[in-house]
């Protein structure tokens, strides 16, 4: 993250509970599911869903952990992600 970011969250909230619980609300297995991330805030989630997308922009451990990499923050990444799980699916 940049020297100007501060993230707070509450205790025992995260991305990766975020997901589990959406996935258990919508039936879902977690390896059914892909995230989006770019920095150290999305590793927890990245690791427990089936299939980690890296934002081009992101941490080089983030982009180790991912099974595609997508363009950045500045150039539409997160559509090109959603249109690219297509040639990936199914993700196990």
């Amino acid at each position: 993250m940049g020297d100007t970011v501060l993230e707070m969250t509450a205790p025992g909230v995260s991305k990766a509970l975020g997901v589990r619980v959406l996935a258990n609300r919508l039936h879902l297995k977690m390896k059914e599911i892909a995230g989006i991330g770019d920095s150290d805030n999305d590793r927890e989630m990245l690791s427990v869903v089936g299939f980690p997308i890296a934002m081009g922009n992101a941490e080089e451990e983030i982009l180790k952990m991912c099974r595609l990499t997508v363009a950045d923050n500045d150039h539409n990444g997160v559509g090109e992600a959603i249109r690219g799980i297509n040639g990936f699916i199914p993700f196990v």
